[in-house]
Parts: structure tokens; sequence; C-alpha cells
């Protein structure tokens, strides 16, 4: 009784006339016609790895599929992917870079809301939200994709749906949100048949293991999707980083290995001798065998060889090597390029030449960071705030919102000058009359890179009483200048 209550709340509130019950249409076997009968045999989806590949893509390996990485190779194999340094490397730096500054939370509207911001941010802390979406980018790199589960209490029959309301949602309900490897979530069902829903080719129940999931339950980080025709094959997810760089880490190793290999050969001692009598019949060559075996195993600085002066020369054949450094060079930028990572953020090496420089790189990175941010993780980010905010309030208060800090540092001399500019700025909005020096005052105390992050807003000084009274009486002169007397926001005129 309390199911069918629970799922007829969460129906109206997400907007449906009348439950509905995923399990209404009972799966039944084909009927087989008149006089046939089902017989013994091997199913068409069993085919062994004798077809060309694995049984599940048995074409592959015919159309070269298996260079190319146009197949879902199962998360087996995308977790031992994730043992070596060019896999791990890449995923890593993506995740930390994504969620290294993380977030700024905003407000909307004229009333003040820096004690419920800062009770909302004190909650992220608790819940580890930051390191939340750092583990799910992760997932995404390793795998295509990262689940994130919603532990509420009272929500034991986690089949049935939550919507953010406080009928749902109750204050105080949030245990707090799980990583989930793609590994253990598999989806039961989904529409396939009505193109025009929203809920087309996405899943509305999961499998974690032996428990059933509503996929409301479930947030889903995915940053690199694939087509529809596609999506059942990699389990509703995306496609993974290392997938998409598999050939070119090939390639990659290939040339190190070829590398090495020539640098251990590279030189080569060649004895001119009479071979006339080793191909004699009855002779095999024993004595010849002999002198070259010493040679290979006295081939060092210290070695001899002995010749004959007249009938015998030696030579040394060597390799040129100087055109290994760039190819190995070339390899290693190709393993960088579907990364979208600098070749000095992926491995450190920086460029070389005169005026070689990777800032150019480096912009264009952070951009794509950006942009990531804004198309995986802030999705996921809002329905996480929201989800807090009911726990926290019993309501969402749609004036917070966030934004996403710069993945740039800026730090220096160019820091200066922009708190300068700030400062200045701050100076002729009190002289306009804009905003009041308290107001100014409470946002330098909120700003962590001000230096006065630790000014006690409650305690004002008496020169910036008065100067508050004065501007709220219109009283006040413009011209004010920064850091003066007359500004009153930050230090006293130097005696």
């Amino acid at each position: 009784m309390a199911q069918a209550k629970q799922l007829k709340l969460a129906s109206v509130l997400a907007g449906s006339a009348a439950p509905v019950d995923p399990y209404a249409r009972k799966l039944q076997l084909p009927k087989l016609p008149s006089g046939k009968k089902v017989g013994s045999g091997m199913a068409m989806d069993d085919l062994g790895p004798g077809a060309g590949g694995t049984a599940a893509f048995p074409y592959q390996g015919y159309f070269g599929l298996n260079s190319f990485a146009l197949y879902f190779p199962g998360y087996p194999y995308l977790a031992m992917l994730a043992q070596r340094t060019e896999y791990i490397q890449p995923t890593q730096t993506h995740a930390m870079d994504m969620t290294r500054e993380w977030i700024e939370f905003t407000t909307k509207g004229k009333s003040d809301k820096a004690k419920k911001i800062q009770e909302i941010e004190e909650r992220f802390e608790e819940l580890d939200i930051q390191g939340l979406f750092r583990k799910a980018m992760m997932h995404d790199g390793f795998y295509g994709g990262g689940h994130i589960f919603i532990d509420l209490k009272g929500h034991d029959d986690t089949k049935l749906p939550i919507v953010l309301d406080s009928r749902s949602i109750k204050k105080n309900s949030l245990r707090g949100f799980r990583n989930i490897e793609p590994m253990w979530v598999t989806p039961v069902m989904w529409n396939s048949s009505r193109v025009e829903l929203p809920s087309f080719y996405v899943p509305s129940t999961w499998w974690a293991l032996e428990t059933e999931m509503h996929h409301t339950r479930l947030l889903q980080v995915i940053s690199r999707e694939v087509p529809d025709i596609l999506k059942p094959a990699y389990n509703f997810l995306g496609i993974s980083l290392s997938q998409l760089i598999e050939p070119y880490v090939d390639r990659w190793l290939k040339t190190v290995g070829g590398v090495n290999q020539m640098i251990n050969n590279y030189s080569l001692i060649v004895l001119a001798t009479n071979m006339s009598s080793v191909l004699q019949d009855g002779d095999n060559g024993a004595d010849l065998l002999k002198r070259l075996q010493l040679a290979r195993a006295q081939g060092n600085n210290t070695g001899a060889f002995a010749i004959d002066k007249a009938t015998e020369d030696i030579k040394n054949v060597q390799v040129s090597l100087s055109e290994l450094a760039a190819l190995q060079q070339q390899a290693l930028e190709h393993m960088a390029y579907p990364t979208h990572e600098p070749l000095v953020v992926l491995t450190g090496v920086t460029p070389s030449g005169l005026n070689a420089s990777s800032d150019g790189e480096i912009e264009v990175y952070h951009d794509w960071n950006r942009a990531q941010q804004n198309a995986a993780i802030r999705p996921r980010l809002k329905q996480v705030l929201d989800i807090v905010q009911l726990d926290m309030y019993g309501k969402i208060d749609k004036d917070i919102g966030f934004k996403f800090k710069p993945i740039k540092q800026i730090t220096g001399e160019v820091l200066a000058n922009i708190k300068k500019t700030e400062a200045e700025q701050n100076v002729a909005y009190i002289d306009a009359g804009v905003v009041l020096p308290q107001e100014v005052r409470e946002k330098i105390a909120r700003d962590e890179d001000s230096g006065f992050d630790n000014l006690d807003v409650e305690r004002v000084p008496p020169e910036l009483e008065e100067r508050q009274e004065s501007v709220e009486a219109g009283t006040e002169g413009k011209g004010g200048q920064v850091g003066g007397k007359e500004a009153g926001l930050f230090v006293k005129e130097a005696a």
C-alpha cells in the first residue's frame, strides 16, 4: 500500500495523470507457426572467438575495428588499461583540472544570503561534493561515464522514484552521495519505440548488482556520448577516454620499442673473409662460427678481434640515430592529440626551440575544460545543489546558484593590477552612491584572495560608520582616493 502511494505521489509531482508500472507489459515467448518445433542449437550471439573476434563483435577483426577502437571492449578490459601510465595520466589530469578550483556560490536579488551560502558551502565540504565529482570524472575517463547514487533515509525501496520536492526529499533525510563504478550497474528497461518522447533510449530503471534502482536515484556524469544506436552496447553511458587513445598508445609503445631496439643494435661488426672455404663440401663453418661467437662475447670497448691481414678485413657498420628522437617525439604528440591536453600538461615535457612556448595551448586547454565543466558537470551539480537545499531547508531557493572558478590562477603583478582596478571601481561606486561602504566591506571579507577575508564585518570602524552615514544622507562629496582617509575602506594614509 505504501509503495503504491509513493508511486502515485511521484507520478503526480512529475505531471503524470496516473502511475506507470514499468512491468505492466509482460514478456511472452513468440508463437511458432503451425507444425514448427523448437530445436536445439547455438544462438547467433554465442559465436566463439574463431569468428574473428569476441562473441559480441564477431567481425571486428575482419574489418580492422580492433585498430581503431570502434567497438565496446568491455569493462574488465578497460579496468586493465587503467593500470598503465599512458591511460591513467590523461584521465587523472583531466579529472583533477575539472574540479581543482571548483565552484563559487552566487545569489540573485537584493536579500542578503551570505549566511545561507556559508551553510551550503559547509554542507558541500561535509559531503565532499568536490571529491564526488572528481571520482565521477575518473570513472568517465576509464569507463565512459560515472554513476552517483543518492542515499536517502526512509527510501529503502529503491525501485520507487524520487522527485525534487519536499514531499519526496524530506529535511535531514540525506545520508550522502556514493560513486558507483559502471561495471556494477546495468540498465533494466528503456523506451525504444516512442522517439518523440524525452525518455527515448533513456533507461527508466537500473540494476546495481542485485538491487533495482529507479533512474532518478542515479545521476550519470557523461562527457563523451555515443549515438543512440550504440547506447545499449555501451551500457547507456559514453565512450571512455581510454578507448579513444588506445590506438595512439599502441603506436607510441611500438615506436618506443622500435627506437629501443634500434639503439641496442645500431652498430654491427662485419667480417670480410674468404667464404669459399666455408661453402666447400664437408666444412660446416664451425671455425668461423667460433670466431664470430668470440667476437660477439668480447664486443665492448675492451675487447679485441684478430683477423688475417692478407685475406680478411673488418668493418663497423652504424645506423644514424639523429632522427630517432624526432620520431619518438611525434608519436608522443600524436598520443596527446585525442586527450585535448597540451604535451606539457600531459607529460611535463616543455617545448623546445627558439621562443618556444605552450601558453597558447594551455589557454585553449583551459577553455575546453570550462566547456566540459558546463556540459558534463553543471547539470548534475545543479541537481545535487537542489537535493542539499531540500535536505537542509525543505525548499529550493532558485536565487542561489554557482559558477566555476577560473582554472588558470592569476598571480604576481597581474593579480595586483586587477585588485587595484577593483579597488578603484569600489570607491567610484561608493562616491556615486551605487553601493554603501559596508556592502563593499562585506564583499571584500567574502573574497578569499583579497587579503582581508578575516575581517569581522560586524565590527565597523568609526570612520567607516561616519562615511556610511554621510553616503546614506547624501552629503558625501565625490573624488575619494583609493586607500585614503576619505575612502575609509582599506588603510589610513601613511604619516
